[in-house]
């Protein structure tokens, strides 16, 4: 016969149910690279790789991509790779109050991007999120 978890076998009132005890557990994710390099695990909630467009001054637009650096993207590398893919200029450009960067793109690029991430790059769509 196989033995109750504790928190059942426990008859006080303070003993914790399985699905309170995981509700005051802190999130917690593992980001696993596309390339097989060790996987991370990593403090928090995981924050998807966001893309916003912008319009900067009359028709000109700005596409912005975010939050590379979590899944193991170096910010660097995508800039080089989104300037030969879409033909158009990159530039980097760091977060404020944090090491990691954020790459502009010429142009209003936001599906391009968001299907180069998921075909080329290997992302889950879920993992991508587009604003604006």
């Amino acid at each position: 016969m196989r033995a109750l978890p504790w928190c059942v076998r426990m008859p006080c009132s303070h003993a914790l149910h399985p699905q309170t005890l995981l509700e005051r557990c802190q999130p917690f994710h593992l980001i696993t690279p596309a390339d097989g390099t060790e996987a991370r695990l990593c403090k928090g909630g995981l924050v998807p790789v966001e893309i916003t467009v912008k319009k900067v001054q009359g028709r000109k637009w700005m596409t912005y991509v975010k939050n590379l650096e979590l899944f193991g993207i170096q910010a660097e590398e995508f800039r080089a790779l989104a300037t030969k893919k879409f033909a158009c200029s990159c530039s980097l450009q760091e977060v404020p109050g944090s090491r990691n960067h954020f790459v502009l793109i010429q142009g209003n690029l936001a599906s391009s991007v968001m299907d180069f991430l998921v075909t080329g790059m290997g992302m889950k769509q879920h993992f991508v999120a587009q604003k604006g």
